[in-house]
């Protein structure tokens, strides 16, 4: 079996109503050069999301593997699991309720890393949409603006870990090298892929950064459905204080494991705390409000 160009994955859950525009605004690229597959990780859907992809991994064999139905593993495991089953070169992203805009997308970004070595990953713009495929806004990364250029990934970490908006690196507009991902669990995988995080593309796209240089092409690449429930948008007060309580946690492992200290990255911390100190109040949680307050350390 020949090994891709590209991997592309799929991480889906209850998105019966959008699974199939993610996949055909992949299956649209335009790749007369390049050959890629898409990697499915259904996490237990039980809207019929699943019987939907199975349609089109049957339609399309050569291209689509649809990973074993295996029970809810979230988010962190779903991707860990796809990204170990991927066998391109390179490796790109798109959720469920998401999709691909540009349909030269693969071209451009393969361009760009096969022609600089020293480019470990490569982003683009985003258009965020409600649910129903209105645009909202368009954004671009932070600091950037309508010219490609090429960074250090570290000097891009702090920004990333204070949480700047927009966000420094959105992972789904980007594609990276496999082999570097690999170097980095190869290192360390606790700073990687840690279910406890809560999330999957914080300490990913750090990892990167941290081993080579970044290159920004400017171009909305991706169509990011927000307004939703979701992992980072919970309904519920207490999930979202336990979402938030994972998400510092994570930030504060990653800051520390890269030496990254700044004035943003302690306003980060100090709103946080005022913010989740609320949550917990609001839950009647009285005594992790006052824990939550008089914390200095949270890791």
């Amino acid at each position: 079996m020949n090994t891709p160009d590209v991997s592309v994955i799929v991480l889906t859950c209850n998105q019966r109503d959008t699974i199939a525009r993610t996949l055909d605004s992949i299956l649209s690229q335009t790749t007369d050069n390049i050959t890629f597959e898409i990697v499915i990780g259904d996490d237990a859907s039980a809207d019929g999301t699943r019987e939907i992809c199975s349609d089109y991994a049957a339609s399309y064999p050569d291209i689509i593997r649809l990973l074993p139905k295996a029970p809810n593993k979230g988010v962190v495991d779903n991707y860990r699991d796809a990204f170990t089953a991927c066998r391109g070169r390179y490796i790109a992203d798109c959720a469920g309720d998401d999709a691909w805009l540009d349909t030269g997308r693969m071209e451009v970004q393969t361009r760009c890393l096969d022609t600089n070595p020293d480019v470990v990953v490569v982003y683009g713009d985003w258009v965020e949409v409600t649910s129903c495929g209105e645009c909202v806004a368009h954004r671009k990364p932070y600091g950037m603006g309508d010219t490609a250029v090429t960074t250090e990934g570290r000097n891009l970490i702090e920004p990333l870990l204070a949480h700047n908006s927009p966000l420094t690196v959105h992972l789904s507009t980007a594609m990276y090298r496999r082999s570097t991902l690999m170097e980095a669990l190869h290192d360390r995988p606790a700073v990687v892929f840690d279910r406890s995080f809560g999330c999957e593309d914080l300490p990913l796209t750090a990892a990167l950064l941290a081993r080579g240089n970044a290159a920004y092409i400017p171009g909305d690449v991706l169509a990011y459905t927000v307004g939703r429930q979701s992992v980072s948008n919970p309904a519920s007060a207490a999930k979202s204080l336990s979402y938030f309580k994972a998400t510092v946690r994570c930030t504060a492992i990653l800051a520390d494991y890269y030496g990254i200290k700044s004035p943003d990255l302690d306003r980060y911390f100090a709103e946080k705390k005022a913010y989740m100190a609320k949550l917990a109040l609001k839950c009647g949680l009285f005594a992790d409000a006052i824990r939550i307050i008089f914390s200095r350390k949270w890791v």
